[in-house]
């Protein structure tokens, strides 16, 4: 993710987003509030439901965020913030979705429970 804010600010862009790759329920209106919000923050944040985030989005790089945190930990994203507090760093938060990390989360999810095939396709597999 680091790599992905720095070799984006080098190219010339004054904001950036980055969503995970398990989130079936992120949305285009998501990712434009996220843009909004950068326009007052210096971060942006969407809320895991497990403890970390989504989506992070900065108008300049804060390697804070990325040095020595708690990944795949429920306190990360608290953990984050609480760093960025101490450096006066303000931050926007979205609001909390769930990821899909574990065949848990995916029942959980709306997602899952609005679609019909995909449950099929997953009762097939355990039948």
């Amino acid at each position: 993710m680091q790599n992905a804010f720095v070799d984006g600010f080098i190219l010339g862009y004054e904001s950036i987003v980055l969503i995970g790759s398990d989130l079936p329920e992120i949305s285009k209106d998501i990712i434009l509030k996220a843009f909004d919000a950068l326009q007052y923050s210096d971060t942006v944040f969407g809320p895991a439901q497990d403890g970390g985030y989504y989506l992070i989005g900065m108008n300049t790089i804060h390697n804070t965020v990325f040095e020595n945190r708690p990944w795949s930990q429920p306190n990360l994203l608290e953990v984050t913030l609480a760093e960025l507090k101490q450096n006066r760093t303000n931050f926007s938060l979205l609001e909390t979705l769930n990821d899909i990390d574990t065949y848990e989360d995916l029942i959980a999810s709306n997602f899952y429970k609005k679609n019909e095939k995909l449950k099929q396709k997953l009762k097939q597999f355990n039948d």
